[in-house]
């Protein structure tokens, strides 16, 4: 398996978030993390939890991570978010390779910190998401 994302991860390296983009990265950054208020009939965040895996990076690996799971949400929730974030940011027009390859390494990650006989469900669940990405991204 490693062998194979190596071989992706060199035909797509400049794909790979630019290492001069350096921001504050939440690192878990998704729907269950943002808490929400209704004002004047508008949705407003009203805050953000769990920043354990916060770092220094670029902001292309939080919206990977808002949009990891799209395929299982209206359509109309990628939309939003990345209208909003069009504007303050500006996103390359390869974005979702980049988001794929982001969600790749994000769930490697995941995979190194996954005890298989504690976790066998989060395991296949990461394999399974590998998978797709890897032939997404293949």
């Amino acid at each position: 398996m490693v062998s194979s994302w190596e071989t992706v991860f060199q035909q797509l390296s400049a794909y790979f978030p630019m290492p001069h983009e350096d921001r504050l990265v939440h690192g878990d950054f998704d729907p269950a993390n943002i808490l929400v208020i209704q004002k004047d009939a508008k949705w407003t965040i009203s805050g953000i939890l769990d920043w354990e895996f916060a770092h220094s990076g670029s902001p292309m690996q939080d919206i990977a991570s808002m949009l990891r799971d799209r395929e299982r949400l209206p359509a109309e929730y990628a939309e939003g978010f990345l209208e909003g974030v069009r504007q303050s940011l500006n996103i390359p027009d390869h974005w979702e390779i980049t988001v794929n390859v982001c969600n790749a390494l994000a769930l490697l990650d995941c995979l190194n910190r996954t005890h298989p006989v504690d976790q066998p469900d989060r395991l296949s669940d990461i394999l399974a998401r590998l998978s797709r990405l890897y032939d997404q991204l293949s």
